[in-house]
């Protein structure tokens, strides 16, 4: 097994100076010199382990940055490090020197006076309140399990195929007759073969197994809920009318969608348990005046809102605690509706909002008091959650009216770029591609020359005999999308050269594998006009100024305050 390891070069303070205290307590000033440089230590610990994520990888004018933080920043840099743990992707050096420059720039936004903004400390101050009501939804949600049931029935929903029979007619009398005689107790595939060979329909073949995703609307809705062996209504579709039998159901194995059930069945379980626990707390803390909140209509002709903001009456009388009044409930409704609570009145949206308002306003003062009564404010998860947003903020905002006033990109720069990347703007030729794929060169020949003769191609990409699976092995696939020719395979592009809209081409691919490729439609290659492109030109010069000039405050800075860096590498060890 092999596992990735952070090297460390690490100052061990507190251990030299007892170390040195008890060998050589008559050399004072050799003791103070050695407390004050240290004594470095290698230390290879394992990057991924929780128990080493305090460890210091740097630090900025003492304080430091964990191996913790920089695991975090590697992750959502690299997605894929925390799961191949490869030390050949794992590059910490611009991700530490971001974390470390980040350090810089807040501690100079805080000497200029920028964390003590009122935007910056409202926004904190809301943030602070939001983690503490986060944490006690999480403790109390920590233990719930998803119903089992309700995972397998969503995850049934989500891989359900079908295995169908269809019959396409183009005068409706024709399906209905046929719909007739199999509800009259008629085999499906009897009637289907007298109506092909009368010439009154096409198929009856059965199709591949196919998901929802893949039917028409009006065949899924009609197909959704029907049993094995059962029978649809005629059905309109774009080409005619079309009469179904499922002959077949799967649920295929899918570890994804599995997954994703699984996640849905717990989110509503822990919706249920926070319904629940709020609810018990409504019952212990709070008592509302029911009678005061139904008096109180918000969406009235005239409403004086003014007033209501000022009343100090009691609506809800919380234990333990101050009551909300209805001036704060008018003040959170207030708040809601951004055009104002008058323009929502005269619309008539806000008695409706009222409820839920005051659920919303009880919730985070039962949730903040909760969260007091557990000590949340003291533990490490939260004061973790809080540092790394008042960070993110002072840096933000440091960001906006230190840097950003100073940058600007003209005409002259954008048009230059235009010139010189012209390359970069010219839209490439694009075709809208559909394939029916086949095990045999003959079959698809036969597909092809069915297609040329004037056969539907939706019809015949359901029903055509020899056709692959969707699960084939290397199997391509072209379902409709708008794509660059010169993103196709070179041997695609050969087979599709001087194709127009509606053209049908057979490609001959490796492994037996043989499509009849449909151009539904084709556009050739254009540029983009300047004016077109100017505003992401813009952006992206500005972005560009944006980086180097927080690179260039970041050197700057750097020259000027203590920065040590503990690492020196991340490397991989067998065990």
């Amino acid at each position: 097994m092999k596992r990735l390891l952070a090297v460390l070069f690490v100052p061990c303070m507190f251990t030299v100076l007892i170390a040195v205290q008890a060998v050589a307590a008559d050399d004072k000033a050799g003791a103070k010199r050695e407390a004050q440089e240290g004594v470095a230590a290698t230390l290879k610990v394992p990057l991924f382990s929780t128990s080493f994520a305090d460890f210091p990888v740097a630090t900025v004018e003492g304080e430091k940055i964990t191996l913790g933080q920089l695991n975090d920043a590697l992750v959502s840099v690299h997605e894929e490090a925390s799961k191949d743990k490869s030390a050949g992707k794992t590059d910490y050096k611009p991700v530490l020197d971001r974390l470390i420059n980040t350090r810089l720039i807040v501690l100079e936004a805080k000497d200029m006076g920028i964390g003590d903004l009122p935007e910056v400390k409202s926004s904190i101050k809301e943030y602070e309140g939001a983690s503490l009501r986060e944490l006690v939804k999480d403790k109390q949600t920590s233990g719930v399990k998803p119903d089992k049931d309700e995972v397998e029935r969503l995850y049934k929903a989500s891989v359900k195929e079908w295995k169908l029979k269809s019959v396409i007619f183009s005068k409706e009398a024709d399906a209905n007759k046929m719909s007739d005689d199999v509800k009259a107790g008629k085999a499906f595939d009897d009637a289907a073969k007298e109506s092909v060979a009368a010439g009154k329909a096409k198929g009856g073949e059965a199709g591949e197994f196919v998901r929802v995703n893949k039917l028409l609307p009006q065949i899924a809705g009609a197909v959704y809920r029907l049993d094995k062996g059962a029978v649809t209504p005629v059905i309109k579709v774009e080409d005619g009318y079309v009469v179904v039998k499922v002959e077949d159901i799967r649920y295929p194995d899918d570890p994804k969608a599995r997954a994703d059930a699984e996640k849905a069945a717990l989110e509503e379980k822990q919706g249920e348990a926070l319904k629940k626990y709020y609810s018990a707390l409504v019952k212990k803390y709070a008592k509302i005046d029911k009678k005061l909140l139904g008096s109180f209509d918000f969406d009235a002709d005239n409403p004086k809102v003014e007033d209501v903001l000022k009343d100090k009456r009691v609506l809800i009388n919380i234990k333990g605690d101050k009551p909300i009044t209805v001036g704060d409930f008018a003040t959170a409704i207030d708040d809601k509706f951004f055009h104002g609570v008058e323009r929502a009145a005269k619309e008539k949206k806000v008695n409706a909002e009222k409820v839920d308002m005051l659920d919303s306003l009880l919730y985070k003062r039962l949730f903040d008091k909760e969260a007091a009564k557990m000590g949340l404010e003291k533990t490490d998860d939260y004061r973790n959650l809080v540092s790394e947003y008042k960070t993110s903020v002072i840096f933000s905002m440091f960001i906006q009216k230190a840097v950003v006033p100073d940058i600007k990109v003209n005409e002259d720069e954008t048009k230059k770029y235009y010139d010189e990347h012209i390359k970069d703007f010219t839209y490439p030729e694009m075709v809208r591609l559909y394939d029916v794929a086949f095990g045999k060169l003959k079959d698809a020949e036969d597909a092809l020359a069915k297609l040329k003769a004037g056969t539907d191609f939706k019809w015949l990409n359901a029903n055509a005999e020899g056709r692959l699976k969707e699960d084939t092995p290397g199997l391509l696939s072209f379902e409709g999308e708008l794509i660059s020719l010169k993103s196709l395979p070179d041997d695609v592009q050969d087979v599709l050269t001087g194709a127009k809209a509606g053209d049908y081409r057979l490609y001959s691919a490796p492994g037996d594998q043989y499509y009849v490729l449909y151009v539904k439609d084709e556009s050739p290659s254009t540029e983009e006009p300047y004016k077109d492109a100017r505003e992401r030109i813009a952006k992206k010069l500005f972005g560009e100024k944006l980086n180097k000039s927080v690179e260039d405050w970041a050197a700057k800075l750097r020259a000027a305050h203590q920065v040590h860096v503990y690492i020196t590498g991340i490397g991989k060890t067998s065990e």
